[in-house]
């Protein structure tokens, strides 16, 4: 067996794992949450991990397999902000968006998993930025996430500011927008480049 087969077979089973902790955590919360979310995070997480994995091990010279593992990986991280301990409560507040980040370096690198001077490395860092900045920002000055009434403490919090939290939500649509304004674009111009 291949020290990459080895590996990959780890990441599996470390994903698959994940994966349990995850539901472990949102199924053993105080907050409810709809059978039909439980079962939609963990296909996307689990099928992420698994495409990811099989992409690495069929083309382990491309990164997209990688980065779909990520995806799938840190996907999994949002479901902390399930846990009642006030640590992973906000551990995950800040995490829980790093998918984003993952997932537009993922596309922008699709197929060649080469991401390209220029537009589409802004993009991917930009994309990064923006999935960890934010998060951390709200964290700052946001108590709970709305409609969380009975969330542990946030252990980040400075001060709970309506303002600076409706600040940060107007700088992240912005954001937002942009971010899939250029990705349309990228993704469009390799279209195009195909045909």
């Amino acid at each position: 067996m291949t020290g990459l087969r080895r590996a990959l077979i780890g990441l599996a089973i470390a994903g698959f794992a994940l994966g349990l902790v995850a539901l472990t955590l949102v199924t053993t919360s105080d907050r409810d949450t709809p059978v039909t979310w439980l079962v939609l995070a963990l296909t996307l997480g689990w099928g992420f991990e698994g495409a990811g994995i099989y992409a690495w091990w069929r083309r382990p010279d491309n990164r997209v397999g990688p980065l779909m593992t990520l995806v799938g990986f840190v996907w999994f991280l949002g479901s902390l902000t399930y846990a009642n301990a006030a640590l992973p409560f906000t551990i995950g507040t800040v995490l829980d968006n790093l998918w984003v980040g993952a997932l537009i370096h993922m596309l922008v690198a699709f197929p060649t998993g080469r991401v390209a001077a220029g537009l589409e490395r802004r993009l991917v860092i930009v994309g990064w930025l923006a999935a960890t900045a934010l998060p951390f920002a709200t964290a700052l000055v946001q108590a709970e996430p709305p409609g969380c009434g009975d969330c542990p403490e946030n252990l980040l919090l400075v001060t709970d500011s309506d303002a600076a939290a409706d600040a940060v939500d107007v700088t992240g649509f912005v954001v937002t927008i942009v971010l899939l304004g250029a990705l349309v674009a990228v993704l469009y111009r390799r279209w195009r480049s195909w045909g």
